[in-house]
């Protein structure tokens, strides 16, 4: 056994151990709110329990209480690191509503979070992990969470005997195996995917691969041939990752998806028309900005024009209604004023309103948003909002908005 591996189980036991301790769990439960610096020096020798260790998962807990809320609440096992690799619990639902099966693998199990959800629409995972802190961390949270037919197994994916086949592979790869910060570049992941995808295919004919948020959709495309679809996964208008699956068969056109998953419910677009609900007409025309996974994906236009909607650029991403569009999956602001794009008349007309702070945005314009906000000397925040844009000749263009809140 390496001198890792030893740390390895010293390290998961202890968290283990500390979280089974009767009255670490009574502290745990009475400050769960509280902050833990705080706690760290004011129980310091008065209990009879690791308390900086302690002190570490509360302060884990706080992080992970939107994250992972089943994790917190069953009082689950975690660590820094296995907490960062893992998936939103909502994107990992729905991501197990996308496929099912008897049999699925998944080569890079982490703490299980993924697995947990995926055996909900298979019959049964098998999960491989070769950090040996994490794979123990899995065990016991798979008793806590009572998932029944995942199957944790510690292996090295090199050293590990696939079966003959299975309905579905899925895996993590890690994006910073160096702690390199280019995100983007799958070439870099670990394990290779470019390699490997080829061997993981040999058992099965639905390999799903998540990839980062930053990943050049096109550049998959040309690599893997075989992609039978990508899907750009959002959550709350924040793209958080894509996920690629692939096939033993060349495919004719890859299916790209655009899924945003939000508080009241999930958008999801692939192309083709759309039928709205129902849109309310205002006295103030609507700026529409459609959402970061639509963006992503390259479907924004198809999806605005499937609206009605024009942009005011013909590659842009703002576009311009004369009412409210209720069904609509991206952000609307209720346009107050249309500016003169000049630095020195906006300085005036804000003046003029008595407005101290505001948000700025812009899309394809010739200043970013902190130039902008350096040349009009004017703080962040506030309820209203300045969309810089140009049109089609070339024209600056600026609204001054109030962001339009979706009940």
């Amino acid at each position: 056994m390496t001198n890792d591996s030893q740390h390895d189980i010293v390290q998961s036991n202890e968290i283990i151990e500390l979280l089974e301790t009767p009255e670490a769990q009574l502290f745990l439960n009475k400050y769960i709110n509280e902050r833990p610096e705080n706690l760290a020096l004011t129980h310091s020798g008065k209990v009879n329990f690791n308390l900086p260790k302690l002190t570490q998962i509360l302060h884990l807990y706080q992080k992970a209480q939107q994250k992972l809320p089943d994790w917190v609440t069953n009082r689950c096992a975690l660590n820094s690191k296995s907490y960062a690799q893992s998936s939103h619990w909502e994107i990992a639902k729905y991501k197990s509503s996308l496929f099912s099966g008897t049999t699925l693998l998944d080569l890079t199990a982490g703490l299980g979070v993924d697995a947990t959800y995926f055996a909900k629409s298979f019959k049964h995972v098998t999960a491989l992990e070769r950090d040996l802190e994490t794979h123990q961390f899995a065990r016991y949270n798979q008793k806590k969470l009572d998932s029944k037919n995942i199957e944790f197994i510690h292996a090295d994916l090199d050293s590990f005997q696939f079966e003959t086949s299975y309905d579905m592979i899925y895996l993590d790869p890690d994006r910073r195996p160096d702690d390199s910060r280019i995100l983007g570049d799958f070439e870099s992941y670990s394990p290779n995917i470019i390699e490997g995808h080829t061997k993981w295919l040999q058992h099965t004919n639905c390999l799903v691969i998540k990839l980062s948020p930053m990943v050049d959709l096109s550049l998959l495309q040309r690599t893997f041939p075989n992609a039978r679809a990508l899907y750009v996964i959002g959550y709350k208008n924040e793209v958080k990752e894509v996920l690629i699956h692939l096939t033993n068969e060349v495919v004719d056109k890859t299916e790209i998806v655009s899924i945003n998953i939000t508080n009241s419910e999930v958008w999801r677009y692939s192309g083709g028309s759309i039928t709205p609900k129902k849109a309310t007409r205002g006295q103030e025309p609507i700026l529409l900005e459609p959402s970061k996974p639509l963006i992503k994906s390259g479907l924004s236009n198809q999806y605005c024009v499937a609206f009605g909607l024009s942009p005011i650029k013909t590659t842009g991403l703002y576009y311009i209604s004369d009412q409210q569009i209720e069904n609509f999956d991206g952000r609307q602001f209720r346009i107050i004023e249309q500016l003169d794009a000049s630095i020195k008349e906006i300085k005036k007309s804000l003046k003029r309103r008595g407005i101290k702070a505001i948000e700025i945005a812009q899309r394809h314009f010739h200043d970013d948003v902190r130039t902008i906000r350096g040349k009009l000397k004017i703080k962040e925040g506030g309820n209203l909002s300045l969309h810089f844009t140009i049109d089609d000749n070339g024209k600056s263009k600026c609204f001054l908005t109030e962001r339009i809140k979706v009940t």
